[in-house]
């Protein structure tokens, strides 16, 4: 009977230690038909991994994933061009997906998570509509209401992700959370909402020291308060002149800033394959024609390797102003200079080198600084 039962023990031990880091996933997608190709990607840090690739039969798939780590990790599970189930695993959690309701059932985080992650796509493709309509409004007073119709919108999401980060500090759905961007500008990326994320990693850092996704976090709240104390810096010191920037045009002639002899100077940073550029042109289109009698200039910096694609939306988007562009892109000498912390990023500035306006491209701020600038 003792032999019996050592062997049923040394088979039970054998059985875990060859399951403990492993992960299955039972796919359901009955109204796919056969041989429709599944994806199952991995959340590394800020890039999705494909980690395998799997086909429909008889309308199921299982997906048996190796070496899932014991900290949570985000999995995705995707059909590409219709959509994908979030999930969130750790070292023998198992998980049913069901791709016909675009559902999860398994661990509550995965659960929460895929809800969280489907009500963020829907904003998101609500937001896209709203800016491309905004886009072909050519009244002043429609597109103001558009406007503020659009900020409503991302204020109120803003919310309720705070409401909910707040509520449940230990789950790691806040991670994606906290990390998530609208064209290219980040949420929660304000120096305001670093208590946020303080928070968050207090709590997370004692049920996951190791997690990369919870270190990841820890690293960005130390990037914003070093980037706190240098704008402290920069605000509390002296006025001096703009540094100088020599970068060619459109047509190869190289063009200085200091040789701009306009009263008030906005100086742009930008790069021609972010999403929402286009729009940020046309309202600088309206912008110039409404303050360049005014001795008002724009000197545009695109920081981007790719010489033609910058070309050719600086022809179809007519633009009239300076544009220029340095092909170093992220390794260009303009960053530290003038401190360019994401793209796109302005400086408004006059002839004596006075700083006027500084930060994210707010286009109403903007002209209301301009405005008062050229009287």
């Amino acid at each position: 009977m003792k032999k019996i039962l050592f062997t049923v023990l040394v088979a039970s031990m054998v059985v875990s230690c060859c399951t403990a880091d492993k992960s299955v996933l039972n796919i359901t997608a009955s109204s796919f038909p056969d041989s429709t190709q599944v994806l199952v990607n991995k959340l590394n840090i800020n890039q999705l991994q494909t980690i395998d690739t799997l086909y429909i039969k008889g309308g199921k798939a299982v997906c048996e994933l190796s070496d899932v780590p014991s900290t949570p990790n985000f999995y995705y599970v995707e059909v590409p061009g219709k959509n994908r189930v979030s999930l969130i695993l750790s070292s023998g959690q198992n998980a049913d997906v069901n791709l016909d309701k675009w559902s999860v059932e398994g661990s509550e985080e995965s659960v929460l998570f895929n809800a969280i992650e489907q009500e963020y796509a829907e904003f998101f493709k609500q937001i896209s509509d709203k800016t491309r309509k905004l886009a072909e409004i050519d009244d002043a007073r429609e597109r103001k209401q558009m406007q503020t119709e659009i900020a409503k919108h991302y204020i109120a999401f803003k919310k309720q992700s705070i409401k909910r980060v707040m509520t449940s500090p230990a789950s790691m759905t806040n991670i994606p959370v906290l990390f998530r961007k609208v064209f290219d500008v980040q949420i929660f990326g304000d120096d305001n909402d670093a208590y946020l994320m303080q928070n968050v990693y207090d709590t997370l850092s004692v049920l996951y020291p190791q997690s990369p996704y919870v270190v990841s976090l820890g690293n960005e709240i130390e990037l914003k308060r070093q980037r706190k104390e240098l704008d402290n810096m920069i605000s509390g010191a002296p006025v001096i002149p703009f540094p100088e920037i020599s970068l060619p045009d459109i047509n190869g002639k190289q063009r200085l800033l200091s040789e701009v002899k306009e009263k008030v100077i906005l100086l742009l940073f930008w790069n021609s394959e972010l999403a929402n550029i286009p729009v940020m042109n046309a309202e600088l289109k309206n912008l110039y024609s409404k303050f360049h009698d005014k001795s008002f200039e724009i000197y545009q910096v695109a920081l981007e390797a790719n010489k033609t694609l910058w070309a050719s939306s600086v022809r179809n988007q007519d633009i009239k102003w300076i544009s220029v562009i340095d092909t170093r892109a992220s390794q260009s000498a303009c960053i530290p200079l003038y401190y360019v912390s994401n793209l796109p990023f302005a400086y408004v500035m006059n002839q004596n080198g006075d700083m006027l306006y500084k930060g994210d491209v707010d286009m109403e701020r903007i002209e209301t600084v301009i405005s008062k600038a050229v009287k």
